[in-house]
């Protein structure tokens, strides 16, 4: 019995050994981040922050704990970029255009009316997305994410008509591009950060400002100023860096933890922003603000400002900044006409799938007159001929916009856990085969059908009808699937989202669930 008892006494001294052991190894295996941001924690990018910190604990297993130091607690915004680079911090959150001073690469995105819409703002980091990495990897820092703010308007304490009216105004500036709209209006610059926005309107040492809404509404800048023209001057980004350094000393599983919660992060904060851009707006109104339209006088105005300051960046950023101007407008171009033909596919998946539902009520209405005519005593026959052709064409024609709507069974089990380089890969290669797939399903669709007319099959019910007449649905909706399989292969190839997904997203956003099984 004594044996026993010291045996189980033993036992039990080793497992909480082992436990201790264990529960130190992970405590040490632990790596913590400091990541300063300059904003509010109730703003919409230190949300969308929080979000990738606790996704990246999450995805690491514990192993990178980041903890975020909102509201400039921290670190102010122009000590934030040194710090990362000095390794005062690991990571942090900038406003580009705070720091054009030390490169026209982050200048860019202050860069007044070049690009006024959450489209263009797209279009505009597409094309210096590339180069901006450039630049930090040389500062020994890499580009996670960026989102941007809301487009920016003019907040002042009466209604500015033209530029005329912004001389002498007491104006705050937040980066020198805001600065320099100052000296071209005859304003007095103020440099104050948005931490210190509240403070400064209340003691009279600011009374007008461009930013967005959102810096409005957080700032409580209702309570000083009553006017806000939305001019929609630009759309600037903050950006979420690391360290390289720091980077570096992560195993490849965090690193890809953090690369896929930092792209999901930017598909998120891009979608917040455009959502909440009406909703900050009407919460101004709501507390006294009067949102105006800029008259046609102030817009001329502007734009002869951003021309002039267009000019005067391409100037400084020299070939580069060509090159970057160039692709915008390209893709500004192509845009116009990627309009135009994903309207025609989208009219054609659509036109589709109403010509699949409109099949589907037909059945309905066969079988409730079949049901009817029964009832009467009247001859039904050839109804179940018809049936089986509408079934089969509703189910043929609605393909290809069930699998654009993100409808048709997918096994995301490998994919899901994948990083944003690997998951992009096997997306294209998984797109790449199914389309392969469905062109084969649509050749000899076509090929089956035209032996059909070629040879006059006839059907072999009681309605006599050569068969490739409703051998057609099946051609067409083979032929409508490969086409939008091949357009998605098209989509995800040139770096965007596929449609299934972002589809899928946007319905539980709404908190719609009811496609999940």
């Amino acid at each position: 019995m004594t044996i026993n008892k010291t045996s189980r006494r033993t036992f039990v001294a080793a497992a909480a050994a082992v436990a201790m052991a264990f529960a130190a190894g992970t405590t040490m295996a632990q790596t913590k981040w400091d990541m300063p941001t300059p904003y509010s924690p109730a703003i919409f990018h230190t949300e969308n922050i929080q979000q990738f910190a606790s996704e990246v604990e999450k995805a690491s297993g514990g192993k990178l704990k980041i903890q975020v130091h909102a509201n400039a607690s921290l670190l102010k915004m122009p000590e934030i970029k040194r710090g990362i680079q000095s390794g005062q911090v690991q990571m942090g959150e900038i406003l580009l255009a705070a720091y054009a001073n030390e490169d026209a690469m982050f200048e860019l995105d202050g860069v007044p009316f070049l690009a006024t819409s959450y489209a263009d703002a797209m279009k505009l980091y597409r094309a210096s997305r590339k180069p901006l990495e450039a630049h930090l990897a040389k500062q020994g820092i890499k580009l996670l994410y960026a989102v941007p703010w809301p487009p920016q308007g003019l907040f002042t304490k009466k209604e500015v008509k033209s530029a005329a009216d912004m001389k002498g105004l007491k104006w705050r500036a937040y980066s020198p591009a805001t600065a320099k709209i100052a000296d071209l209006v005859g304003a007095q610059p103020v440099t104050i950060q948005q931490a210190e926005l509240s403070q400064a309107m209340a003691t009279g040492v600011v009374d007008s400002y461009m930013s967005s809404a959102a810096t409005g509404y957080d700032t409580k800048t209702f309570e000083y100023l009553k006017f806000f023209a939305d001019v929609q001057g630009w759309v600037p980004k903050n950006a979420v860096m690391v360290s390289q350094k720091a980077f570096d000393t992560l195993d490849k599983a965090t690193q890809d933890a953090v690369l896929k919660a930092a792209a999901d992060a930017e598909v998120r904060g891009w979608k917040l922003s455009e959502e909440k851009t009406k909703w900050y707006n009407d919460e101004l109104k709501k507390n006294g603000m009067n949102i105006y339209p800029p008259t046609a006088q102030l817009k001329a105005d502007l734009k002869k400002i951003g021309d002039t300051m267009i000019a005067d960046w391409a100037k400084k950023a020299g070939a580069e900044g060509k090159a970057i101007l160039d692709a915008y407008a390209k893709y500004r171009v192509q845009e116009r006409h990627g309009i135009a033909m994903r309207r025609s596919l989208n009219f054609i998946y659509d036109a589709a799938g109403y010509l699949a539902a409109f099949f589907v009520f037909s059945i309905v209405v066969v079988m409730i007159a079949q049901t009817v005519m029964r009832e009467l005593g009247l001859r039904t026959g050839g109804t179940d001929d018809v049936v089986a052709w509408m079934c089969a064409a509703s189910a043929f024609l609605a393909m290809a916009d069930t699998f654009k709507r993100g409808d048709f069974v997918r096994v995301g089990l490998l994919i899901e856990h994948l990083g944003p380089r690997m998951r992009h890969v096997f997306e294209l290669w998984s797109l790449a085969i199914a389309t392969a797939f469905c062109g084969y399903l649509a050749f000899w669709a076509c090929r089956f059908t035209y032996e059909s007319w070629q040879f006059n099959d006839m059907a072999n019910g009681l309605i006599v009808i050569p068969m490739w007449i409703p051998q057609l649905s099946f051609v067409a909706g083979a032929s409508i699937l490969c086409l939008a399989v091949a357009d998605e292969f098209v989509i995800v190839l040139r770096g965007r989202r596929p449609s299934y997904v972002t589809a899928v997203e946007e319905r539980h956003a709404r908190g719609d669930f009811s496609e999940d099984v």
